[in-house]
């Protein structure tokens, strides 16, 4: 019964402070976390995996959420430019990135091209562009309606790239160049 009665002091605890302080909930539970992170609990794993339960539920959401907010008026935003912008993305900045990041870690090439292709998916660009593109529009600039669905465009763009592209890495000669932990 550790894992139920730990989300409901979760939830809790976000709805406790939340309710002293308009927008503490999240710094409370991420201290928590931390707390619990460092309690060297006996049921560690169970937890991992409600954690890892959770996360996949809440992401899956976010982006339930926001694509049924997207509609053919909204998405009629979206031009070649909206095609570029998502190319350069993809293949110049996230990558610049990545290896930026990257540097002085030790990593092989090879493995900072991994990360560097298979790397950051955007939920939370989508999440915020979500919130602040509708701002955007109300403080009268047109292009902050495209914010949402160019983001949405770019994270669903990635994820079929990188789903369809992913199976080279899982490749024998991956496998003894990049070694089974990373691929």
């Amino acid at each position: 019964m550790k894992v139920p009665v730990l989300l409901v002091a979760v939830i809790g605890v976000y709805a406790s402070t939340d309710s002293v302080l308009h927008e503490s909930g999240l710094l409370a539970v991420t201290v928590m976390g931390v707390f619990i992170g460092n309690a060297h609990l006996l049921s560690v794993n169970e937890l991992k995996r409600l954690k890892e339960h959770t996360t996949v539920l809440l992401v899956s959401g976010v982006f339930i959420l926001l694509a049924a907010g997207l509609n053919s008026e909204i998405m009629a935003l979206l031009d070649w430019r909206a095609a570029l912008f998502v190319a350069i993305i993809v293949f110049i900045v996230r990558p610049a990135s990545v290896f930026l990041a990257l540097v002085g870690t030790g990593l092989p090439w090879r493995e900072k091209l991994m990360v560097g292709w298979l790397g950051p998916r955007g939920v939370v660009a989508v999440a915020v562009s979500g919130l602040f593109g509708a701002r955007v529009a109300e403080l009268g600039y047109a292009d902050g309606a495209a914010l949402a669905p160019l983001a949405f465009a770019l994270v669903a763009t990635t994820v079929v790239l990188h789903g369809f592209s992913a199976a080279p890495w899982r490749a024998p000669w991956c496998l003894r160049i990049l070694k089974p932990p990373v691929c």
